[in-house]
């Protein structure tokens, strides 16, 4: 699978379809088009289809076959589906490696010998039909993944193969390709609850008269979940951008509040008393000294609100003195604010790391500790930090209500969803585990042997 940016970047590539062309992740993503890996033949009708869809995707052709280029110069028959996504200027293709179908295809037109040799080899299921639509043969394939006998098969209709009732199969490729005597296809659904691609091929005698069909049915149940899981992430990914820009506003709002409402009142009272000395200079020494004494307490003051709002914003400690300074100074903070004890233990004692990691790390406890303050009720939390030289594990335990399952892998939680997508920048891991009135265990893994190109400093 792929997602099309514009009419021709591929911005996201999955591991299907690395293996497929060849190439590596970072070779593709942003770096190469989707017209890069089609046959020179094949590109116009491709460019013409892509652009149909783009204009009017209810009449556009949901599927289309086309020649695949691989790396190492090999073609490959594939089966694409394209879904626009309204407004984005994005699309989401899927690919199916169609090429062995089409070789049995092509070897349908030689003996039978042949056809019965290639069509018991293809892990696709294979069954003939007469006219009525009763299994005349099936290969070992659709035999085993029906759970049934060369000779259980043979008379059934088609509709008992997938629904395993009497129930008729609306849009069925076997009927339609018997009544057109052309090619169709339909995405059909099994009791067991998987799912599978079936196309029904017409079979012609000598005058051209259908006298059977052929259907092949391969499993897309793994594309079907993974362009689930693909729609899911957009819309967690969707829901996130919208809690960092609300974020930014509050972050904006809570900052200019306090320059107003502590910065600017300081800085009003000592310009009263700048303009009192001024015009009314205090001729009793002592007088003066005291009023420059009060001036000098509010400089004070000023100066420790500046570095408090700075500290909030990003802790100068964490550039200056590394992670474990930043981590020691914000449990002390964050146990004043809220009365809630933090343990601390770091082992090593003391240890450096890039910045990249670092503000990772600290991102992560910032909003594990936020989310100990918010919803566990607990009176204690214990922070480990851990650095080896093949990772870097920070582990939280708190005495808390105990998140609970549910609550821990709900996408709906932007903040869990924040902290993961965090450790993904560095090929990391967030493991968040609850137990009822026992608290919750977050566990965060960084590993340090290989860098991620992602992982820069946010």
């Amino acid at each position: 699978m792929v997602m099309i940016e514009g009419d021709t970047t591929i911005s996201l590539a999955n591991s299907g379809f690395m293996k497929l062309s060849g190439y590596s992740r970072e070779e593709i993503e942003g770096k190469m088009k989707w017209t890069d890996f089609v046959v020179p033949e094949d590109l116009e009708k491709m460019i013409e289809y892509h652009y149909e869809r783009r204009r009017d995707e209810s009449k556009a052709p949901t599927q289309y076959e086309f020649r695949f280029i691989a790396r190492d110069g090999s073609i490959r028959a594939i089966l694409l589906n394209v879904n626009v996504i309204p407004g984005t200027g994005k699309s989401v293709a899927s690919l199916l490696d169609i090429t062995e179908r089409k070789q049995v295809e092509e070897a349908l037109q030689k003996s039978e010998e042949e056809k019965r040799l290639v069509l018991e080899s293809t892990i696709d299921l294979v069954v003939y039909h007469d006219r009525d639509q009763r299994v005349i043969w099936a290969n070992r394939a659709a035999c085993d993944s029906l759970g049934m006998e060369p000779g259980d098969l043979v008379g059934r209709h088609c509709y008992e193969l997938w629904h395993r009732s009497d129930k008729r199969c609306v849009g069925c490729p076997v009927k339609k390709a018997l009544k057109t005597g052309e090619s169709h296809n339909a995405e059909i659904g099994t009791p067991d609850g998987r799912m599978w691609l079936v196309r029904g091929y017409p079979v012609q005698d000598e005058k051209g008269q259908v006298t059977a069909a052929v259907e092949f049915a391969t499993d897309i149940t793994e594309r079907k979940l993974a362009q689930e899981e693909l729609e899911a992430s957009r819309q967690q990914m969707r829901a996130l951008s919208a809690r960092v820009l609300a974020a930014q506003e509050e972050e904006r709002t809570r900052i200019s509040r306090e320059i107003h409402d502590e910065l600017a009142q300081a800085l009003t009272a000592l310009r009263f008393d700048l303009t009192s000395l001024r015009r009314h200079p205090p001729k009793n020494s002592d007088i003066l000294a005291g009023k420059l004494r009060n001036m000098d307490d509010r400089i004070g003051e000023t100066i420790r609100t500046v570095q408090r709002i700075s500290a909030e914003l990003r802790p100068g400690m964490l550039d200056d003195l590394g992670l474990v300074s930043a981590i020691e100074w914000y449990s002390r903070d964050f146990q004043e604010r809220t009365g809630i004890k933090c343990g601390l233990k770091v082992e090593p004692e003391d240890f450096t790391l890039d910045t990249g990691r670092s503000t990772t790390i600290f991102r992560i406890f910032q909003e594990a500790l936020t989310n100990v303050a918010r919803h566990a009720s607990a009176t204690r939390v214990r922070v480990n930090l851990q650095k080896s030289p093949e990772k870097l594990l920070l582990k939280l335990t708190d005495n808390g209500q105990g998140i609970t399952a549910r609550q821990a892998s709900s996408g709906k939680s932007l903040g869990l969803t924040g902290m993961r997508e965090r450790a993904r920048l560095w090929n990391g891991s967030v493991t968040i585990k609850g137990t009822e009135g026992k608290g919750t265990h977050v566990l965060v893994e960084i590993p340090l042997s290989e860098a991620s190109a992602d992982g820069a400093a946010k």
